[in-house]
């Protein structure tokens, strides 16, 4: 285990999938030579970054912005 991992909390869940979105994510795991479980943490923490930058505040006050 990286100590990256060893640092972090984990909790241990128990899911269930339709048969259809089991077989994208093992597939999808098996194309970027990831387990299924670092898939979907994957795919989750995108989908949290995502909704991070869609619920930023906007305004002029970003970087760069200016203003007439």
């Amino acid at each position: 285990m990286s100590q990256k991992m060893a640092n972090m909390d984990f909790v241990r869940m128990q899911i269930r999938l339709p048969s259809d979105v089991d077989a994208w994510l093992k597939a999808r795991a098996r194309e970027d030579s990831r387990s299924k479980n670092s898939m979907l943490v994957m795919l989750l923490r995108e989908a949290m970054r995502r909704e991070e930058k869609e619920n930023a505040p906007t305004g002029c006050s970003q970087r760069g912005a200016e203003t007439k």
